[in-house]
């Protein structure tokens, strides 16, 4: 028996081959993890308002609380990846030796910056027109201008 063979029998991964699809997956874990999330938008559909109400103050205490930690472990990410890239292992070479980087420094630079921008165009995509369909003074201007009186 094969060690990976051995691993796997202990996590009771369930493994299932449709076509092109390989699902490979702990059932205990996604059951649970599914059961949770289930949960929890079922009660957030059943009580609205007090889950809003809820959220809310959780978001503000969070706010308030850690805010310090965010902070600080930025820093530390920033003076770490500082630390790798001037120490030996900032010259290490993922793959073989004779390998050449598919990509430059500068293509990699600018994937990864397009990929952000991309986050933000899919955030921003669609909280901009909801916040501005919002009605209210900092809202949708032209909200009721259509109602019959």
């Amino acid at each position: 028996m094969s060690g990976n063979s051995n691993r796997d029998e202990r996590l009771h991964t369930f493994k299932l081959n449709i076509g092109p699809i390989r699902l490979n997956f702990n059932p205990v874990v996604t059951l649970l993890a599914a059961a949770l999330i289930w949960a929890f938008v079922g009660i957030c559909m059943g009580f609205p308002d007090e889950s809003n109400e809820a959220m809310s103050k959780a978001k503000i205490w969070i706010t308030e609380t850690f805010t310090w930690f965010y902070i600080g472990s930025v820093n530390v990410w920033f003076i770490f990846i500082v630390v790798v890239y001037f120490s030996k292992y900032g010259k290490l070479k993922l793959g073989r030796d004779d390998d050449e980087p598919e990509f430059s420094d500068a293509t990699y630079f600018t994937m990864l910056f397009a990929a952000g921008i991309g986050v933000g165009f899919f955030y921003f995509g669609v909280a901009e027109p909801v916040y501005h369909y919002e009605p209210g003074t900092n809202g949708n201007r032209y909200w009721g201008r259509l109602v019959q009186l």
